[in-house]
């Protein structure tokens, strides 16, 4: 099973990223959640995921690496 992290600044579009797809069926389970690009990275490198479902430009850091 995939691993996934999602970092969105928006908590109702995270939220609705979280609750609205079928996860679980695609071979995939979420394991956090980030509110900022800072937070993502930090998630990143505590969670190790598959995949990272991140937002473009959010407050604090836009870019992640």
């Amino acid at each position: 099973m995939y691993r996934v992290l999602l970092v969105e600044d928006e908590e109702i579009i995270r939220k609705g990223i979280r609750y609205s797809v079928p996860w679980e069926e695609c071979g995939c389970s979420v394991v956090g959640e980030a509110e900022n690009g800072a937070a993502g990275e930090e998630k990143i490198a505590e969670l190790q995921p598959d995949i990272v479902i991140t937002d473009i430009t959010m407050p604090v850091k836009t870019v992640l690496r």
